[in-house]
């Protein structure tokens, strides 16, 4: 399963350029589900939950499970599927420390998993953490901030 957890990281941060993090691309897609396709049903039957007792695994298991579903799934329900376990496992990594260890380009993931919660206080702590990274990653503080309505709100949650 260590190699999964590698595989992942190494795809997500140096085989691919940024740019394509957020981009439509139908080849692109493919090509995550052809690579990813079965640790996501396997993760979706709890075989990754151990990856969390780490931080890398935690990096891993939060990318799987919330940023690679909306690229493989593309506007289907299974894009969402996994969300609250992405969200559990990005509270569980704040908790230990995890995203204090990774520079804004990857600490940023694991907060964006937790924009797609159904709980105010894990959006909350979404926008907390992205605004502490704010000057190094903007996007994705706009979005969180776009994502959730209410600016002046979220604002002032991330200031406190």
């Amino acid at each position: 399963m260590q190699d999964s957890v590698q595989t992942i990281l190494d795809f997500w941060f140096n085989e691919i350029q940024p740019r394509q993090w957020d981009q439509v691309n139908e080849a692109f897609d493919f090509e995550l589900r052809e690579r990813f396709a079965l640790c996501f049903e396997m993760a979706r039957e709890g075989l990754c939950d151990e990856w969390t007792s780490s931080p890398d695994g935690a990096l891993a298991y939060i990318l799987l499970t919330s940023i690679f579903p909306k690229l493989m799934y593309r506007d289907t329900h299974k894009a969402y599927e996994l969300c609250d376990k992405a969200a559990q496992a990005a509270l569980q990594a704040i908790e230990k420390g995890y995203d204090q260890i990774y520079p804004a380009s990857k600490r940023k993931f694991i907060y964006l998993a937790l924009l797609e919660s159904n709980n105010c206080s894990d959006i909350e702590a979404s926008v907390y953490g992205l605004g502490r990274i704010m000057h190094d990653e903007p996007v994705a503080y706009q979005r969180a901030l776009r994502a959730h309505g209410d600016m002046k709100i979220l604002e002032t949650v991330a200031k406190n």
